[in-house]
């Protein structure tokens, strides 16, 4: 946990904010007229097209040889952003041509990277009429020549942490793509610790933390023995995309945590016999599968094919009762009441179909339209039929999501061998020949050895030297979260592996357990 939340973001960006609409100017007085080379400024939530002017004594203005229009949009919020002037004023005006901008903070640069030092700032209304605006240069040592991650918004934040914000703000969400539990989740970060980077990733950071203590009891259950809890739990903990996609606010970290805790309520489930056990007991772990299943269908699409996994070992699980059953029933066992344990396993198998209708069909179908409450608060009648049309948008947008030549698109086959990375955040104007940045891939000797564990398990598995209690049902997940990648249409990236990881590691515990019972 404190390395999750180490350096995880910034509280401290700029917050005060001057607020323009089409037509009205931003006029920024520097101490006496400068080489000015570069602009850079922060705006929260915008999205506006600004002329630059310059000036020597205020009065007369001209366009800027370099940077004439600043087309700011809302990929840029809460960011610093940087446009070229290259020339000397002491005056520079920015004219709002069209849209609403929120401008928190201001500066100018130059040629030394040396911030230059602003006089007064003006809003110049479109009426002309003036008043002073204090609030645009009023956090200076917030103006920085590098950027830094800790206080921007980074990679696909631009999205998820935008549209918290929205939800928070009663505006109609940007962010339609995913189902809206995600992103309120990320809401109750903001709400704690405000709009900032560790505001908006808090949540997010949490969820990656508490997906160990899962993984811990998962393999647990399985193994049986603390040592190879622990070699799982470390194994998954030193996985480099584990790290990288949890501390950025997405909601990869949520539909993951509910992925690997749905499994393990399953395999929980499994170990039951209501053969053997009060009805009741067997139905704890089936209805908090079912429950986790429901939050994270409505967090992200990913979660339902798990689904899949789940019915088949639901139904596997009661096909083995059945055998059960008709060997109890068999001649073999000499019983009395053999029609009275026939009764009651019909009885309990029908309620035990019946709670499934609840916790898998009724209880996710309700959660999932609660889910959608926030657009509720920003858009009238939105109800059941915008529900409805918005499943319809997202099916046909993730049906055609084709970004041909994108950097970072990678095929299937190549993640497990953590071939193409995915770029999170590149730091702006480092000297020297440094450079910092953010990328997300795996590591490397955890997802190779995961590969090798995976052909050696098979090969060891095919000559019947292997204790396979617990492997076929991870298998069965694992190719719950791959296979559909390999089927569908859109274009996909390496990050779409990281809800196989949790699995992947425990092939290796397994393939390492068989190693230390056989050679050593």
């Amino acid at each position: 946990a404190v390395v999750a939340f180490t350096n995880l973001g910034g509280t401290n960006i700029p917050e005060r904010t001057e607020v323009l609409t089409e037509g009205e100017s931003y006029i920024i007085e520097l101490d006496e007229s400068r080489y000015i080379e570069k602009l850079e400024y922060y705006a929260g939530y915008a999205e506006a097209d600004l002329v630059v002017y310059l000036s020597e004594d205020g009065v007369e203005y001209h366009s800027g040889t370099q940077t004439n229009m600043i087309d700011h949009e809302y990929n840029k919020m809460f960011a610093w952003q940087f446009y070229d002037i290259y020339e000397h004023a002491k005056y520079i005006k920015l004219y709002v041509s069209h849209g609403e901008m929120e401008l928190r903070e201001i500066g100018f640069w130059n040629e030394a990277a040396e911030l230059l030092p602003i006089e007064n700032c003006y809003i110049l209304g479109s009426s002309g009429a003036k008043r002073e605006a204090p609030d645009l240069f009023d956090e200076q040592d917030e103006v920085d020549y590098v950027t830094d991650y800790m206080d921007e918004m980074i990679f696909d934040e631009v999205y998820h942490a935008r549209t918290a914000y929205e939800y928070l703000e009663g505006i109609y969400p940007y962010e339609i793509t995913h189902p809206p539990f995600g992103n309120s989740i990320m809401t109750l970060g903001i709400r704690l610790f405000g709009m900032n980077p560790f505001g908006w990733r808090f949540m997010g950071a949490l969820f990656g933390v508490m997906i160990l203590p899962v993984m811990y009891v998962f393999a647990k259950r399985i193994f049986k023995k603390t040592k190879w809890a622990c070699a799982s739990t470390i194994l998954f903990a030193a996985d480099f995309m584990h790290y990288a996609l949890t501390r950025i606010a997405t909601i990869d970290s949520y539909s993951i945590f509910f992925i690997l805790t749905m499994a393990y309520f399953m395999y929980e489930y499994m170990q039951h016999n209501f053969l053997k056990e009060k009805l009741s007991r067997t139905l704890l772990p089936l209805g908090l599968c079912g429950m986790f299943w429901a939050l994270g269908c409505a967090t992200k699409w990913l979660c339902i094919y798990a689904g899949v996994g789940l019915a088949i070992a639901f139904f596997y699980t009661v096909y083995q009762r059945s055998i059960e059953l008709k060997v109890i029933l068999s001649e073999d066992y000499v019983l009395e009441n053999k029609e009275a344990i026939k009764k009651d396993f019909r009885k309990k198998l029908i309620w035990t179909l019946l709670f499934c209708v609840l916790m898998f069909i009724i209880v996710p179908l309700a959660v999932y339209c609660v889910s959608y409450l926030p657009y509720e608060n920003t858009a009238e009648n939105f109800g059941l039929h915008g529900i409805w049309k918005n499943q319809e948008y997202m099916l046909n947008y993730h049906g055609d999501v084709r970004e041909e030549g994108h950097p970072f698109n990678s095929k299937v086959w190549t993640w497990p061998f953590d071939i193409r990375p995915v770029f999170f955040f590149m730091a702006n104007n480092m000297d020297g020949g440094h450079t910092a940045g953010i990328s997300c891939f795996g590591n490397p000797i955890l997802w190779w050895s995961g590969a090798i564990a995976v052909l050696f398990l098979i090969g060891v598995g095919k000559k019947g030297k292997l204790d396979f209690k617990g492997m076929p049902y991870i298998a069965l997940m694992a190719l719950c979260q791959l296979v559909p990648w390999m089927i569908i249409r859109r274009e996909v990236y390496i990050y779409h592996y990281f809800a196989t990881v949790p699995f992947l590691v425990l092939a290796i515990v397994f393939a390492l357990r068989y190693l230390e019972e056989n050679f050593s």
